[in-house]
């Protein structure tokens, strides 16, 4: 049943499946999003593939091992009415090479030939795809020749497709012809030569009437041009008269001018110092948030940080210098910068950042992967410069370096790490944090596994398993004496996860009673347990958001339904097997979730609506009952008068004299 239920979820949440299968090999059952049945009664009955016979079928899939896409065909389904399909037969493997199950994902003709007509820019074009082994997979069009000895010819020479005229049916095509170097497919475009050419006498009649307007347009602007040129320096001059107070009746226009500008000149420079002392604050606040990591969860501040031109596009990774020195330092913290982006290669980008202890200067490093190995030469390169020219030791940090702004925040818990090591390496040096875990080989049984575990979980919903790994995580803490560094990167990586799997699953994730930590508050609690437990407050507010999601959809979907059904059940031709189609469910699917959602068939559901309407136009209007069972959805009036009289015990007749007298 856990299977059935997975195949109905996947099927449900991938409207473009007309269903999905799964086979164990060797096995004699498969099973469907609706059940299990004996393949011979679902090759016979259920699914008959007009050119896949039984014996293929089963050969495929007990023996396929690669990845086989079967072209369009016809398919008898169990109702006994026909579609066309595409069959996909994905094997199912462990650690060994033989498949232990397939999985067959059944594809409606009609989904390809919607994604065709969304790239081909008109109707009349002809697209067909091709596999490897010369077989039409799918065409937007199905045309006679597609199946002629002339168009297989050319499709086994493509060289003689690619941008020529083809005629195929006495009709002249330019052909377009593209093949895949991963699969060897190809898919092949044909224009019917006639359009090309309206197209090419539209656009030169297009063309001969814009040189006309533009002409006529151009004369015209010089015409009045003439006419206003003047104007607008005499608006300008009374402009600059506005501005300036002192100035001359006799002061030519030039001359005003000329001094109003070096009056907003002036003006402009003041404001420019203002703009740059606001800048720098506000480029010290973006910084910070990077650091804290609220730049991957605040779209607000993503604006603010490209206004203000904060960009960390490519690597990345954190700096540290700490000063060992009692000095002046609110002077030599800014020409130590200024030390920094002077000496430093082109390409690497530096944002600094106060911090409360006055001896660090912390550092957002951006830059191309391949200067990363050239950082720690750099450094000591600053940091020679810094003794030579203040008399200053200092100890540098570098963190790890990493290619998404998301681990900024890792990266600083690294760099911290790493400047907190002077005491065993001592002063005058930069410390890479990558070397302390090379010498101390730290990462060998780190909980890579468990991390991916709870990322699949959270898109479940599972709590419990999310508490259960979030323990063995703690344990592994406790159990290893793992490093205070490691645990808080490992406490990072788990808040991080939690995040960048929420996005796009659910709409809002917050939780205003939980402060959630950051890379500096989680050096402040006392326990792991601690840390822990508000990771298991995030994930249980995520996990409640994510079901409440799901639930708000599927009640989505019923109230499509049952739209549907109040926008069709009087039409004589209502069918379940429309329905199935409208919304790309099996009808045995669509019956299932109808009822498992409503408590009710969809057969006694149209019944009863069907009822109510006729209760309703047999009270208020005289019409023969001939007319009010169409109206109601019955082709036959004889079979309308036997339903109602089973639904209300009642004769329509009866009923109306009952309730009109």
């Amino acid at each position: 049943m856990e299977r059935i239920r997975e195949l109905k979820n996947y099927k449900t949440t991938n409207p473009y499946l007309k269903d999905i299968f799964l086979y164990y090999c060797g096995d004699e059952y498969i099973v469907t999003s609706t059940g299990t049945a004996p393949i011979k009664m679902f090759m016979d009955g259920l699914f008959n593939y007009e050119k896949w016979d039984n014996e293929d079928f089963l050969d495929t899939i007990n023996n396929n091992q690669i990845t086989m896409v079967r072209p369009v065909e016809s398919v008898t389904l169990g109702d006994g009415s026909k579609n066309q399909y595409s069959t996909i037969i994905y094997p199912l493997s462990s650690n060994s090479r033989e498949p232990y199950a397939m999985l067959l994902f059944v594809i409606s003709k009609d989904f390809f030939d919607s994604k065709i007509n969304t790239v081909i820019d008109n109707h009349s074009k002809i697209t067909i795809i091709i596999n490897d082994n010369n077989e039409i997979i799918v065409s937007s069009r199905d045309e006679t020749f597609l199946k002629t000895n002339d168009f297989l010819k050319l499709v086994e020479s493509p060289h003689s497709l690619n941008r020529k005229v083809v005629e195929l049916d006495n009709e002249k095509y330019i052909a377009a012809y593209v093949q895949s170097e991963d699969t060897g497919w190809k898919y092949i475009t044909l224009t019917p030569k006639i359009n090309i050419s309206e197209k090419i006498k539209e656009v030169r009649i297009g063309f001969f009437i814009g040189i006309i307007l533009v002409i006529f347009i151009g004369f015209l602007a010089i015409f009045i041009s003439m006419h206003i040129n003047y104007n607008p320096i005499k608006q300008l001059k009374k402009y600059s008269q506005s501005i300036i107070s002192d100035f001359k009746e006799s002061t030519g226009e030039l001359d005003l001018v000329k001094k109003t500008i070096d009056f907003l000149s002036h003006q402009n420079a003041l404001l420019s110092d203002e703009v740059e002392h606001s800048n720098e604050a506000n480029k010290q606040y973006i910084t910070m948030q990077f650091l804290r990591g609220s730049m991957t969860t605040d779209k607000k501040l993503e604006e603010k940080a490209r206004k203000y031109g904060v960009y960390i596009e490519a690597s990345c990774t954190v700096a540290i210098i700490y000063i060992d020195s009692k000095i002046e330092y609110a002077l030599t913290r800014k020409e130590i910068i200024d030390e920094l982006k002077k000496d430093f290669l082109d390409g690497i980008t530096i944002y600094t950042c106060e911090n409360v202890d006055y001896r660090k200067i912390i550092m957002i490093l951006s830059f191309k992967e391949q200067q990363y190995v050239t950082l720690q030469d750099k450094f000591k390169f600053v940091q020679k410069s810094i003794r030579e020219k203040w008399n200053v030791s200092t100890v540098i940090g570098i963190g790890n370096c990493y290619h998404d702004k998301q681990f900024v925040p890792k990266a600083y818990i690294e760099a911290s790490t790493a400047v907190d090591y002077r005491l065993v390496k001592g002063h005058g040096c930069v410390i890479s944090f990558s070397k302390i875990i090379e010498q101390q080989g730290v990462l060998e049984n780190y909980p890579q596994n468990n991390l991916m575990n709870i990322a699949m979980l959270l898109k479940n919903g599972s709590m419990k398993a999310i508490e259960e790994e979030l323990d063995n995580i703690s344990n592994y803490i406790k159990n290893n004496n793992t490093p205070i560094f490691i645990a808080r990167g490992l406490c990072f990586d788990i808040i991080n996860l939690i995040f960048q799997t929420s996005k796009g699953m659910v709409s809002e994730f917050h939780n205003n009673d939980l402060e959630i930590p950051d890379v500096f508050t989680l050096a402040q609690f006392d326990t792991v347990d601690e840390l822990v437990g508000i990771v298991k407050d995030l994930s249980r507010d995520l996990c409640s958001q994510i079901i409440k999601q799901k639930e708000k959809e599927e009640l989505s979907i019923i109230h499509e339904m049952i739209a549907y059904i109040k926008n069709n059940y009087t039409e004589c031709n209502f069918s379940l097997l429309g329905m199935a189609d409208f919304f790309n469910m099996s009808q045995s699917s669509l019956s299932m979730y109808f009822k498992d959602k409503t408590d009710k068939t969809i057969l006694s559901y149209i019944t009863e609506m069907k009822m109510e309407k006729a209760k309703e136009l047999l009270i208020t209007t005289d019409i023969p009952l001939s007319e009010l069972s169409e109206a109601v959805g019955y082709s036959n009036v004889t079979s309308f008068i036997r339903r109602f009289k089973q639904w209300e015990n009642i004769t329509p007749g009866d009923y109306r004299k009952k309730y009109t007298t």
